[in-house]
């Protein structure tokens, strides 16, 4: 769903899906699931049109009180209009599965294991082209979650058949605190690093944080700031880095099926001038989603967010950039 242009063979590598982030015990439903169907549409420098559809899925099973299992389901398809010329469109199709299996202790910690795959097919009708990326990635991830805090710690590595026998490693950390009971903050920071084997690196650093206010009549008010990073022999030559803000709106309606729409502006720059030595880029998107909570411990917030990478939705620097260009 996301679309750096300045490393597309490796943004492209690491697939993408919802994380286990901030599980809690379940105490009442066995089994609670968030879906979310979203649309966004924007711009790149006000000449290039693109849009994205999204279905995504986060279901959360309690296997007694200390057992979780956590999967994730995404489906999304961005069509970037024109870009090579009129007719020129090119079409991006992501599937991505996630599986966080863990364990709750009595004290408020926890531990588990994730695994992501992800299956990213590329068209350009024009020429025509067809091409596939299969990526995986896996780890372990532990933390702590007593009342309004919770922080998450994740170590592993990852896999992609278009680069081959590269190195890849995930770390990172996030966190939440609810100041209030209407009130919340976040923050994330992941970084991958990859080694190609012939003594060239790339190292990327993602940092978002975030807060969310909520009023009693249901509506709710959003937002988010994000950079990203490159360093390493490959970008050698100058920076590479975008920065991103978000600001969105959410009301749950009134009907007789809980659901909650959401609306939001993202803006981000892109500077590639280390690695192209182009001119920055400026996206721009507006998108909408509609998110349907089942179970009494399921989670209201729209999985098509921008502000998702700085809840700690991602497992890697690059996933995270991506996932927020949806």
């Amino acid at each position: 769903m996301d679309h750096f242009q300045g490393a597309t063979p490796i943004l492209a590598a690491i697939p993408i899906t919802a994380s286990a982030a901030g599980l809690e015990q379940v105490a009442d439903d066995p089994i609670s699931t968030t879906f979310t169907f979203g649309y966004s549409s924007g711009d790149i420098d006000g000449d290039i049109d693109l849009s994205t559809m999204t279905f995504d899925v986060d279901s959360d099973i309690s296997l007694g009180s200390n057992i979780n299992i956590a999967l994730g389901l995404s489906i999304s398809k961005t069509t970037v209009e024109d870009l090579l010329g009129p007719g020129g469109d090119i079409d991006a199709e992501l599937i991505s599965f996630g599986f966080d299996p863990s364990y709750h202790f009595g004290n408020g910690g926890y531990a588990g294991v994730y695994y992501r795959s992800g299956d990213l097919d590329i068209a350009i009708p024009i020429i025509p082209i067809n091409f596939g990326i299969d990526t995986s990635s896996m780890g372990i991830f532990g933390g702590y979650e007593s009342g309004p805090l919770w922080v998450e710690a994740f170590y592993g590595t990852s896999d992609a058949d278009l680069i081959g026998p590269d190195d890849i490693t995930d770390y990172g950390a996030s966190f939440s605190y609810g100041a209030t009971a209407d009130r919340d903050v976040f923050g994330h920071v992941a970084r991958t690093d990859i080694e190609d084997g012939f003594g060239d690196n790339l190292e990327l650093t993602i940092l978002g944080v975030g807060a969310e206010y909520r009023m009693q009549n249901g509506l709710a008010f959003y937002g988010s700031l994000g950079r990203l990073n490159t360093g390493g022999t490959i970008v050698a030559g100058g920076d590479v880095y975008a920065n991103q803000a978000t600001l969105g709106a959410s009301y749950a309606l009134q009907t007789s099926i809980p659901a909650v729409f959401s609306l939001e502006f993202t803006k981000t720059e892109v500077d590639l001038d280390g690695l192209l030595g182009t001119d920055p880029l400026d996206i721009d998107t507006v998108s909408v989603g509609l998110t349907i909570p089942v179970g009494s411990n399921a989670k209201a917030k729209p999985l098509n967010s921008s502000t998702q990478t700085a809840r700690g939705a991602s497992r890697s620097a690059i996933s995270g950039a991506l996932a927020t260009l949806n």
